[in-house]
């Protein structure tokens, strides 16, 4: 039977080309500029092929630099290029307009490539040029739309009474326009044409950029990409044009969107539209030819933002987004928003938790992200959601404009963005001097309830937009209706603001009031998660008018569950004053020093997903993993050793166990069991569909023998077992089932010559002898186990749901008897966790039971579950199945998701084992005598004698004279047991005297830090030495080796009086009567033998050496 808590990762259901959710791997880390200034460090995602452009990055310079041609005008900053051919080198901005001056964006450029080495290649390398701030790949991004299949619908449900009303307070302004950044817009379509944007400083088809802003004839707008194919897309090959009307009319999308926002009203004409004389500016990115070759996507759309921003929209629609967060992208809108525009994009279509997962540019900060509902008032069903979603606009079945002149319906929050814009533009148009912040806060704060919306999950469904009240409230014609809007205004957290430790930790916070005046608001601060604790449960503020700010402290601590140690502490601020109620979501960074490593080994799946159902590590180097692809429906089976996804057949592979790299047993869904000895290029096939129809597991007691178990045929479940290796099964006695009872994958354990597994009626099996007798217990009625361990024969944990008594939430049951009864709901650990679990894993180097987690998370238990501690991880996996490897203190765990292999790299000490490090080099130490400002060295031998690794926590020097010693390269982080290291000292004295200081390493090492005592002295370089160096300075004697003759010459100030030639022993052997102070003097050698000789000078200073080789 399949496993009830599965995780099947969500395929887009709808026209919708939107990439699937989940958490994505990281590639590198950046820093940008937030929207206060501050330089915050972002993660830079690493996409799946085809979700980013392979021959095209950003790329932020640390300051400007001109363009020419296809290069910088930079010799450094080229020198980075010097490997790739550059096709074309563009601003992000023009540097026409003052729009954008002076901001981030200025340093912004996007370079496109032959390609030939792929993009996130490049953007690393060219991370480590001087002049590069950044460099980051281009993501692709795609529309958030679907087609309904109900064509009776009542047309333009959506323009109420309200809307009606709104209108009497104002009809929208000519002075106010509309970017659709989207497929392109039919402008001339009479229900869009009155409406559409004209550049007043362009002259129409005089083939001249009359306004000088880098786009010739852009009279109504612009196109960027032209008509492509899909391949033509991905080459940016692009074929930039001023019509931004596609020439196919399947390409619809733009031109809804266009109709959604501010189709002409009131011109007797189709339809009506929010914005009503709002302008629009058509802003064309993606194909002509939108439903051919797979260019159903947007192609350089924030290079079209950034268009409309330095060419007059004031409110810029973006109905379309993709995975991945791109620090250039949140750069470019901070500097847009910050210049005066407000930035409106679609929450997205595939009815996940925004909150939780990767979707943009709705989930960038400073961005207006619209949710869509339906007639009633309801959220859309497919619409995404969440405490960052601000708004719920119209989005199901909205009847708008259409290429050719048509009209028709189509849902998405593609449409409920432009409807939210269209109000956004009213309100524009009526409060024209108010910042994007203020536009948004009215929206938020004017919104009615979403129907049938429980009253815990209000932040994630907060309002659904009244048009009326967004036009009524803080107007100056009703005075008496003032609506509160506020905020905590910079949520890009700095270095100081991230918790990098369990002490209590104070975020300094800016609260800004957008709207009316308060006379006092209270803050609610809750903890989103149970890993850390909020210290201030709220705060009063008093006396904000509109604009004014407060500078707020929030205190929290981490606790002993937090499983992070680079993830966020998520808080909830609920804000209440007078009859005005909001929400907002902080997401602060933790990033916690550990020796843990979380790291993705492998991008398994890249054009579908996949449910695995087991996973098995035989050794650290490798880990095998079984499942089914959900596209397919075949079997899936990966081998890292191999470093291959291999077809399992038409069957679902439900269990592995791998001896070794090679060498593996796999069951499957309908009974049969494989065998492969070639690393999985090949398997032999047991039928084995007589004895069950489903197997639920797979494992090995010892060597030789082994157990698979599967569910019930004739209400007789089927155990196979091998007693010689693997190389032969057979049917062994089992259990009856109890009605529909079933096995569920994964819920498996064996210890000793025991094994176990849970079924669907609360039941857990037990069997013993290697599977040949069995019993049965039941741990709770109307349940279902979703797996069990034990760590002896006698004490062991299951974990399970009882739908009927608390829902989804898992609960944890406890046996001391070998499972012959169970002490069920000892715990709920949804509740005292907040985690999903989905695995338990025995390991016994440890000895103790590790509970793997859907969201990551991963905690042990030594007592049963009494108590759980977490393994710090990075929050960036997603665990469907999990393994850990059987090792003494360093341990791996392996996680399979939907598309990835991931591992965990972390340190238990077994009990009773320590760390015994020594030094080779003594307890003290003193240095040579050295000259003043000079340096000696000193290497300190260390070695690990202990039966655990000692890692190093710090090295460093204490005493009065502290200051003069320093180390010389790295200190060691780990030393592992049997092994020696060192560390190596620098001794610098400033003053002729002594010196005395310790140098302490501090470790794990079982009898404390290690000191060491130094001593060392520093002393004046002598007369006759500086004598000696100023003679040396001007001193040539050449050539070396000599021949025939030795030329001296010496341009120092010393007075040379005489120069003889001695051997090596000191005794003269010649001496050279003339010397000339002003020349070259040459003398004769052929009276000697080969061999080394020294030349002594007498000088009014002292007498000095040479050493000369003659030949």
């Amino acid at each position: 039977m399949k496993r009830i808590n599965s995780l099947l990762v969500l395929i887009t259901l709808f026209i919708s080309t939107t990439f699937a959710f989940g958490i994505t791997p990281i590639a590198y880390h950046v820093n940008i500029e937030s929207s206060n200034n501050n330089h915050i460090t972002v993660p830079v995602p690493k996409l799946d092929m085809g979700q980013y452009q392979i021959n095209s990055i950003y790329v932020k310079t640390k300051s400007k630099i001109e363009v020419d041609g296809n290069r910088f005008v930079s010799d450094v900053l080229n020198k980075g290029f010097e490997n790739i051919s550059i096709n074309k080198l563009n601003k992000i901005a023009s540097g026409n307009s003052n729009k954008l001056r002076g901001t981030p964006v200025e340093r912004l450029y996007i370079v496109e490539y032959t390609v030939g080495v792929d993009s996130y290649d490049i953007a690393q390398e060219l991370m480590k040029n001087p002049e590069v701030e950044y460099a980051v790949p281009v993501f692709n991004r795609y529309t958030t739309d679907f087609t309904p299949n109900d064509p009776e619908i009542s047309k333009q449900w959506h323009i109420d009474a309200n809307t009606k009303k709104a209108w009497d307070i104002t009809k929208g302004s000519p002075e106010v326009i509309i970017a659709i950044v989207d497929s392109g817009i039919d402008w001339q379509h009479p229900d869009l044409l009155p409406n559409i944007y004209i550049n007043p400083n362009e002259i129409a088809g005089n083939g001249i950029d009359d306004d000088k802003n880098g786009y010739i004839d852009d009279v109504n707008g612009w196109d960027f990409i032209g008509n492509l194919t899909f391949q033509q897309a991905i080459n940016r090959q692009w074929r930039p044009d001023n019509d931004p009307k596609p020439v196919y009319t399947s390409n619809d999308h733009g031109t809804h969107v266009a109709g959604c926002a501010s189709a002409s009203t009131n011109n007797g004409v189709g339809v009506a539209s929010y914005g009503f004389n709002t302008k629009l500016m058509p802003i064309k990115c993606g194909s002509d030819n939108w439903n051919n070759g797979g260019t159903r996507g947007i192609f350089r759309g924030f290079e079209g933002i950034v268009y409309a921003a330095e060419n007059g929209a004031n409110i810029i629609n973006c109905s379309w987004g993709g995975s991945g967060y791109n620090p250039a992208e949140q750069e470019i809108v901070n500097s847009i928003v910050e210049s005066g525009v407000l930035i409106v994009a679609s929450a997205g279509n595939d009815s996940e938790n925004i909150d939780e997962v990767s979707f943009f540019p709705t989930g960038y900060n400073n961005i207006l992200s619209v949710g869509s509902i339906q007639s009633n008032s309801r959220r859309s069903s497919f619409t995404n959601y969440g405490i960052r979603t601000d708004i719920y606009a119209p989005g199901t079945n909205i009847y708008a404009t259409l290429p050719a002149n048509r009209y028709g319906n189509m849902s998405g929050t593609s449409m409920a963005g432009p409807v939210a814009a269209g109000l956004a533009g009213l309100v524009k148009a009526l409060h024209p001097n108010w910042t994007p912040h203020q536009i948004m806060a009215q929206l938020r704060s004017t919104t009615d309830p979403v129907s049938n919306v429980a009253t815990e999950d209000i932040p994630k469904y907060f309002g659904k937009i009244n048009t009326l009240k967004a036009l009524q409230a803080n107007a100056n014609n009703f005075a008496d209706n003032k609506t509160k809007g506020m905020a905590i205004s910079e949520t890009d957290f700095d270095q100081n603001s991230i918790i990098d430790n369990y002490n209590e930790k104070t975020i300094e916070l800016k609260l800004v009031n957008f709207l009316a005046p308060v006379s006092g608001v209270k803050l609610e601060f809750l903890a989103m998660d149970k890993y850390f604790d909020v210290v201030t449960s709220e705060i009063i503020v008093n006396g904000l008018t509109t604009l004014s700010e407060s500078n707020i402290e929030l205190k929290l601590k981490l606790n002993d569950l937090n499983p992070w140690y680079d993830g966020f502490a998520r808080v909830l601020i609920k804000y209440t004053a007078e009859d005005y109620s909001d929400y907002q979501l902080l997401k602060i960074p933790i990033q916690i020093t550990t020796k843990n490593e979380f790291r993705f080994i492998e991008e398994i799946l890249e054009e579908e997903y996949a449910v695995f159902y087991d996973v098995h590590t035989p050794n650290r180097g490798t880990v095998w993993a079984v499942g089914q692809s959900t596209g397919s429906k075949r079997g899936i089976i990966y081998n890292t050793s191999a470093n291959q996804l291999f077809d399992g057949g038409a069957e679902a592979l439900t269990g592995v166990y791998a001896k070794d790299n090679t060498n593996a047993w796999a069951t499957t869904g309908k009974g049969n069991l494989l065998v492969t000895t070639d690393s999985g290029i090949n398997w032999d096939v047991t039928d084995f569909t007589s004895t069950t129809g489903f197997f639920n597991g797979i494992g090995f007691f010892n060597e030789n023998n082994g157990i698979a178990v599967g569910d019930p045929i004739n209400n007789q479940f089927g155990v196979i077992v091998t007693t010689n290796g693997g190389k032969n099964w057979a049917k062994t006695s089992s259990l009856a089932s109890v009605g529909d009872e079933a096995g569920l994958v994964g819920a498996f354990c064996i210890f000793g010559d025991r094994a176990w597994f849970g079924t669907n009626t609360g039941r857990v099996l037990r069997g013993k002898d290697f599977g040949k007798s069995w019993t049965a217990s039941v741990v709770e009625t109307n349940s279902s186990i979703i797996d069990v361990a034990f760590h002896s024969n006698t004490g062991g944990i299951a974990i399970y749901t009882n739908r009927i008594k608390t829902g989804d939430d898992v609960l944890l049951a406890r046996s001391s008897d070998g499972g012959l009864n169970w002490k069920a709901g000892i715990s709920n650990l949804n509740e005292t966790l907040g985690v999903t679990p989905v695995e338990l894993i025995y390991n016994e180097a440890s000895e103790a039971i590790y509970l793997v987690c859907q969201k990551g998370e991963v905690y042990f238990t030594k007592n049963l579950g009494a108590t759980w501690i977490p393994v710090v991880t990075r929050q960036a996996g997603e665990y469907e199945r999990a393994d850990l490897t059987n090792e003494v203190e360093k341990f791996r765990l392996y996680g399979v998701a939907a598309t990835s292999v991931t591992s965990l790299d972390f340190n238990v000490i077994p009990a009773g084992a320590k760390a015994s490090l020594t030094s080779l080099s003594g307890t003290s130490f003193e240095y040579d005598s050295t000259e003043l400002n000079k340096i000696t060295n000193k290497i300190f031998e260390f070695e690990n004698s202990g039966v655990i690794s000692v890692y190093v926590d710090s090295a460093y020097y204490t005493g009065a004279d502290k200051d003069v010693f320093s180390f010389f390269g790295s200190i060691p982080n780990e030393i592992a047991t049997g092994t020696k290291d060192k560390i190596v000292t620098k001794f610098r004295p400033t003053e002729a005297r002594e010196y005395n200081a310790q140098l302490v390493l501090s470790s794990n090492n079982e009898n404390g830090d290690i000191v060491i005592n130094l001593k060392g002295r520093g002393y004046e370089k002598a007369a006759s030495s500086v004598a000696y160096d100023t003679f040396n300075s001007g001193l040539n004697i050449y050539p070396q080796p000599a021949r025939n003759e030795l030329n001296i010459q010496s341009i120092s100030s010393t007075n040379i009086t005489n120069i003889n030639l001695l051997d090596i022993t000191g005794k003269i052997l010649k001496g050279f009567d003339t010397y000339n102070p002003t020349a070259i003097n040459t003398y004769s050698t052929n009276d000697l033998g080969a061999g080394v000789y020294l030349v002594q000078f007498v000088t009014n200073t002292g007498t000095f050496y040479k050493k000369i080789i003659i030949e």
